[in-house]
């Protein structure tokens, strides 16, 4: 998530492996940081009833803001054995983007916008 102008972060999270890959980009996609973090059984099992209370299954596929020509590019995919979601914006969000940030940043321990 992010834009070639600004600090970008991508980030893995397996609940099978329980890692996380968590990569910080700077400016123009230059690496700043790659790490592998280890995951609890515990935090993962939260971060996925925070997804629910969040309501990340009920998103739009896409957001976007036709109006805004450079800015934050985001996906989204959340891959289970027998279901697949992908969601994706252009400089606009879903309903509660922030309390999902904060579920990514409690379960990784790392900045994530």
């Amino acid at each position: 998530m992010g834009g070639y102008s600004e600090t970008s972060y991508q980030v893995e999270i397996d609940f099978i492996k329980q890692k996380a890959e968590y990569v910080v980009l700077d400016y123009g996609f230059e690496l700043m940081n790659k790490e592998t973090i280890n995951l609890s059984y515990q935090a993962l099992e939260e971060f996925r009833k925070n997804l629910e209370e969040i309501g990340v299954f009920s998103w739009e596929k896409h957001y976007e803001d036709s109006g805004i020509l450079n800015g934050t590019k985001w996906s989204l995919e959340i891959v289970f054995e027998d279901q697949r979601f992908k969601y994706t914006g252009s400089n606009a969000f879903p309903e509660k983007w922030e309390e999902f940030c904060k579920a990514v940043r409690t379960v990784t321990g790392r900045e994530y916008w």
